[in-house]
């Protein structure tokens, strides 16, 4: 054999001294094979630097090994950890992760959910911003298994994985109202977004609580974006008199508190002493100071479930069981007290 041609099957097997099905059938996994004839096979494999075709494989077996997992930015501590608690599920099975970014660009993960499918992933993990039930009746529909993450897409049948982003944002905003604030302002997510919806409407409720009305003005449409979270800020200090200001932020995620923290030291304002700050989502560094009191999103743990559903859909697809009963779990979350909030006498 020429060392400028791949090794084939047929040049393992010639050199194991076995056949073609035998070299084969320790490949598949499917059949027993003997030790001494397995150890030859791998010494065969070692010599002949033999890379078995995936993709012939996975048209025979039906499976590709691969697993789409579309985050919204991969830079965002929440999705770093939800794709690492999938890998460290799916990992020791054999399986491999195809990671996209959209941004929140529609157009971005329409072609990042087509590209997918045309790859034949086994199953994709979908924790991005759309919500468009037709851009995922084509997964649906060609029995692919789909886990929504944080997110509930109407007319869609999905396994999900959410949060109590009511509760979570109730507890949080209390915090900020039982220790006197009134002017508060808010660095919103997207805000067609489920998961936003239900953080503001949780949030609306602890200001009920205290008959606190929500001033338009406070609200920044931050979209998940450090750059509109960092010139919103910087915005609404600038433009409102000193005696308006808010004298408390609250972030939705925590890319945006980071730069919402940016903004206030380049206006001079001081944390907790001028301004307190509270994020939804942990900021991605321990040593950034003050340390934000914030909600702690277990990502990993959520990452892991939804791994674990798309290994029993995957079995559910081999079984072809049809009548399937779609699950939502949903996790608590906790409130991490930082050095953030300051108590102010109404």
């Amino acid at each position: 054999m020429s060392r400028f041609n791949k090794a084939t099957i047929k040049d393992v097997a010639e050199k194991a001294g076995v056949s073609i099905s035998t070299v084969s059938r320790m490949l598949s996994g499917n059949y027993p094979i003997g030790d001494q004839t397995r150890q030859n096979i791998l010494n065969a494999i070692s010599e002949t630097n033999y890379q078995p075709n995936v993709l012939a494989r996975s048209l025979k077996s039906g499976r590709t090994k691969m697993i789409g997992v579309v985050v919204a930015n991969m830079a965002n501590r929440f999705f770093m950890q939800l794709a690492r608690g999938i890998e460290t599920f799916v990992e020791p099975l054999e399986y491999n992760l195809i990671i996209s970014s959209t941004y929140n660009d529609r157009k971005k993960e329409e072609r990042v959910l087509s590209m997918l499918t045309e790859r034949a992933v086994d199953a994709i993990v979908l924790a991005s911003s759309i919500d468009d039930p037709k851009c995922l009746e084509k997964i649906v529909t060609r029995n692919t298994p789909l886990i929504l993450i944080e997110r509930r897409v109407p007319g869609i049948q999905a396994d999900m994985v959410l949060e109590d982003n009511y509760a979570s944002g109730y507890k949080l905003m209390k915090l900020v109202t039982d220790n006197g604030h009134r002017r508060i302002a808010f660095v919103n997510g997207i805000e067609s977004h489920p998961t936003t919806k239900e953080n503001f409407a949780g949030f609306k409720s602890a200001l009920d609580e205290k008959n606190i009305e929500i001033d338009r003005r406070y609200i920044i449409k931050g979209d998940l974006d450090k750059t509109k979270a960092y010139e919103g800020i910087k915005k609404l200090f600038k433009t409102l008199p000193k005696e308006e200001w808010p004298t408390a932020v609250a972030s939705m995620s925590g890319l945006m508190t980071e730069s919402t923290m940016h903004a206030l030291r380049e206006l001079n304002l001081r944390i907790p002493e001028d301004v307190s700050v509270v994020s939804y989502g942990e900021l991605s560094s321990d040593l950034i100071s003050p340390r934000i009191t914030s909600i702690k999103q277990d990502a990993n743990r959520m990452g892991k479930k939804a791994a674990e559903l798309v290994l029993e859909r995957l079995e559910e697809v081999e079984k072809d069981v049809t009548n399937r009963h779609y699950r939502e779990i949903l996790f608590g979350t906790e409130i991490v007290i930082g050095e953030s909030i300051k108590r102010i006498n109404g």
